[in-house]
């Protein structure tokens, strides 16, 4: 979407220093960059660690200084890379080597050595053996919840981290229609008054007295609302009367919210509708785009009524264009994105498992909304916000998603790639599987690991003249284990 001349963005005048390096930290500063942030791009003299093409995406509306910000003695230790890259033979030959290695010790063994070597390495768990692992539950990715039809459950925490405004589970996914009650006595008192600016400045939780209509369904909406509730939003939930045993599954993304059973299709459901709409901030939806306009409650609808509302809308395909009306879910967003292919490799597409879209889109949908509230903190304007699973599938292939003269679409694809090079990929050990992932710098603690430096086992890997960086090695093998 191209910003008209002359409008603002909602973080203008913001200013973001970024030191990021691959993906995580200059995907995040493109984010804010995409809306209105002046976002500076600190870059090494050496240029970035990963010399992608992908950089012209994650780098695009930032301005950039190069600055060496490393220590005297911090050598880089660049080396002859291009013959590694350029000879499959050398780079078999490490292949080969590497997989008699790791196999003399248990993956635990080589997590341990790898992670005291300070690089990445960890054991491939079971995601039960992760839910019991000890860091899960110190750094609170793990937390229990005590939900009123499953007793006492593990769930994921809080994705995100605010230091000032954390976030918190503050109550489990409720029953069905269980606050029906309170919620329509609520809708009978008068609106609630705006708190006065210094209660607003010191309040713990960042979104309180925000107050959410969340009318979504499935899975790609509720996560949206159950992000919201997280930070201090009152959320209420409204579901169908005749989808309730339906909505009770989806424990996880209902979380923190209120529920409240009501058929939007009848003109008494409507009408429970517009009452509460007279205390509420944002409302969110994710149907096919026109449903609720037939119903008399799209966004220009509500906007009527209440012409600063904050209305988010998710959907499959987006919200312009000639599938801008076509129903979807999880599995078409990444079918009409190339993920299904991707994951698929030379074989038959195949459905990435893991509902990675349906969830990403409902955290990015929440990014929008807060935005947006930002936004009418500061003018008193609401707006449309719009997201889509197939904005989220491009983000999430964004390392691999641009187009240019001399694109060759060659990266890894497929069930049996294992890594992207010998010292970058998962091995078989003794007694199960680990990856390991090394970069250019953990090359010299690296070398004193047992075994990793020997000539025996890993030839002319560490060994003069040409002794390269692992950023070298991580090239594209096309092996399995």
């Amino acid at each position: 979407m191209k910003r008209k001349e002359g409008m603002s963005s909602v973080l203008d005048a913001v200013r973001v220093i970024d030191f990021g390096q691959y993906i995580a930290g200059p995907l995040t500063a493109m984010l804010l960059a995409d809306q209105g942030a002046d976002v500076i791009r600190v870059a090494p003299p050496g240029g970035p660690l990963w010399d992608t093409p992908a950089n012209a995406t994650w780098n695009r509306g930032k301005r950039r200084i190069t600055l060496h910000l490393k220590q005297p003695d911090d050598q880089e230790g660049l080396t002859d890379i291009d013959r590694l890259m350029g000879d499959p033979q050398v780079r078999a030959a490490h292949l080969r080597r590497a997989r008699e290695l790791f196999k003399t010790r248990t993956a635990q063994d080589w997590e341990d050595l790898v992670a005291r070597a300070g690089s990445e390495c960890a054991v491939c768990r079971t995601s039960a053996e992760w839910f019991g692992h000890p860091h899960a539950r110190a750094s609170q990715m793990v937390l229990e919840v005590n939900d009123p039809r499953y007793g006492a459950m593990l769930q994921p925490g809080i994705n995100v981290r605010l230091s000032r405004t954390p976030g918190a589970v503050r109550r489990p996914a409720p029953l069905t229609d269980q606050h029906r009650a309170e919620i329509l006595t609520e809708a009978e008192v008068p609106a609630r008054p705006v708190p006065p600016t210094q209660f607003v400045s010191t309040i713990r939780a960042a979104l309180a007295g925000v107050r959410v209509l969340d009318l979504c369904i499935i899975l790609a909406g509720p996560p949206c609302g159950r992000m919201l509730a997280e930070f201090g939003a009152d959320v209420i939930k409204i579901d169908n009367p005749t989808r309730g045993g339906y909505v009770s599954s989806h424990n996880d993304v209902n979380r923190g919210k209120r529920s409240l059973l009501l058929d939007l299709r009848s003109a008494a459901g409507r009408e429970v509708f517009w009452r509460l709409l007279a205390d509420v901030d944002v409302v969110v939806q994710n149907y096919r785009a026109g449903k609720l306009a037939k119903l008399g409650l799209s966004y220009e609808d509500v906007r009527q009524r209440k012409p600063d509302i904050i209305y988010a809308s998710l959907n499959a395909s987006g919200h312009v264009g000639p599938w801008a009306e076509r129903p979807g879910h999880e599995q078409f967003a990444q079918a009409m994105t190339g993920m299904q292919c991707r994951f698929g490799g030379d074989g038959p597409p195949m459905l990435q498992p893991n509902p990675i879209n349906d969830y990403g889109t409902g955290f990015m949908s929440a990014y929008a909304a807060a935005l947006a509230l930002l936004h009418h903190r500061r003018t008193g304007e609401g707006q449309h916000v719009d997201t889509a699973l197939a904005y989220t599938a491009m983000i999430h292939q964004s390392p691999f998603m641009q187009v240019y003269t001399g694109k060759r679409w060659d990266e890894p694809s497929g069930q049996d790639r294992r890594g992207s090079g010998p010292l970058h990929r998962a091995y078989r050990a003794r007694d199960g599987w680990f990856c390991i992932g090394a970069c250019q710098e953990d090359a010299p603690p690296l070398a004193a690991v047992d075994g990793l430096a020997s000539r025996r086992s890993m030839g002319r890997l560490w060994s003069r003249p040409w002794r390269p960086t692992l950023a070298g090695i991580l090239w594209l093998t096309g092996s399995s284990a």
